[in-house]
């Protein structure tokens, strides 16, 4: 178990989005959506509840799957490269954590998606648990422990600090990757 004080994290979203894509809440025109970390935006992990789910960020609403163009009078059809690079999607919360393993269920299966199944392969999933869901959330009713999110790497929020958990070797590989930010930390409620 890791820790790092609330005031480093910008130091922390920095440290991620120098070696990969960083997706977290952003508060912009007063609405709090996922979307690409750079220097000037507002992250806002406080908010419970974005507009739009993260899970765009694996199953985009829009996307060219393939090309088609016309050379010496033929048609030439040139599908899409899939995700190859590494990205991470920091502040997701339990119930969308879930959300994504019933995507997994449909577009992981055969026939697989594999423009899903490569996204799926290089994200990695910082989730942030809930002190206090809100009534019109539905973590109790589908038994999801809200307080203890799923996810490549559990983080949550108590007193001064963000609380950083590794549970999968995807989550082990960031947390090394962050050792100089990240101190030993000691068991912590959720806030």
């Amino acid at each position: 178990m890791y820790k790092i004080k609330k005031t480093d994290l910008p130091k922390l979203y920095e440290a991620i989005a120098r070696t990969q894509e960083l997706y977290l809440p952003v508060s912009s025109a007063g609405k709090t959506n996922f979307a690409p970390w750079t220097e000037n935006i507002q992250p806002d992990i406080d908010t419970l509840k974005t507009v739009r789910s993260p899970k765009d960020v694996f199953f985009p609403q829009c996307e060219n799957l393939y090309t088609v163009t016309r050379e010496e009078g033929k048609m030439k059809i040139t599908p899409e490269t899939l995700e190859r690079e590494n990205f991470v999607i920091f502040g997701i919360r339990a119930c969308d954590v879930r959300a994504l393993a019933v995507l997994d269920k449909v577009f992981l299966s055969d026939p697989m998606d594999s423009y899903y199944a490569a996204r799926r392969e290089h994200g990695v999933i910082v989730s942030l648990a809930c002190g206090r869901p809100d009534v019109s959330c539905f973590c109790g009713t589908f038994g999801i422990d809200c307080a203890k999110p799923e996810g490549d790497v559990a983080t949550w929020l108590y007193g001064e600090y963000l609380y950083w958990q590794p549970q999968t070797p995807k989550g082990e590989k960031l947390t090394a990757s962050l050792e100089e930010l990240l101190e030993e930390g000691e068991e912590a409620a959720v806030e």
